[in-house]
């Protein structure tokens, strides 16, 4: 690890380190099976289910379909990505980079924004760039997508 890290988010860092080291290794069966146990303890929406299916492979319709049924009554109707926190109906929203997100996330992804363009990252670093501007991996397609299609415009926001 290059980065200090709180003692208090240690845990939680490490748990989705050694998640994202051994989940790919497991057989179908028990990533599946990983899968149903972390929604009932990490808030996830069903957009978060799905990618963490087919980031692993997982694109048979009717197995997803089936887990979902499964785990629908722990799965929160919007999940922030910017946070990974709920998004609740009368939370405040705001778009950024293409996504929903809480307003004081919003804002603090457009103050990441304006540090990353004082930097003018290369696009070879990008990520290294993005992540002394602390913007967190959950929003980094978006914000990589706007800098591609349109690099003089997110310089503005």
């Amino acid at each position: 690890m290059t980065n200090t890290i709180c003692p208090s988010c240690q845990p939680t860092m490490l748990d989705h380190i050694r998640w994202d080291v051994e989940f790919p290794t497991w057989p179908l069966e028990k990533q599946i099976e990983a899968i149903r146990l972390r929604v009932r303890h990490v808030p996830m929406d069903a957009t978060a289910v799905r990618e963490k299916m087919r980031s692993v492979g997982i694109d048979d319709d009717e197995r997803l379909e089936r887990l979902f049924e499964e785990v629908k009554p722990f799965l929160v109707d919007r999940l922030c990505p910017y946070c990974r926190l709920p998004i609740q109906p009368d939370d405040a929203v705001a778009e950024r980079a293409g996504y929903v997100l809480h307003d004081a996330c919003a804002a603090n992804l457009t103050d990441s924004l304006h540090v990353l363009n004082e930097m003018e990252p290369p696009s070879e670093h990008l990520d290294a760039y993005m992540d002394v501007a602390r913007i967190p991996h959950g929003v980094r397609q978006g914000v990589r997508k706007d800098i591609e299609e349109s690099p003089s415009s997110w310089r503005t926001a």
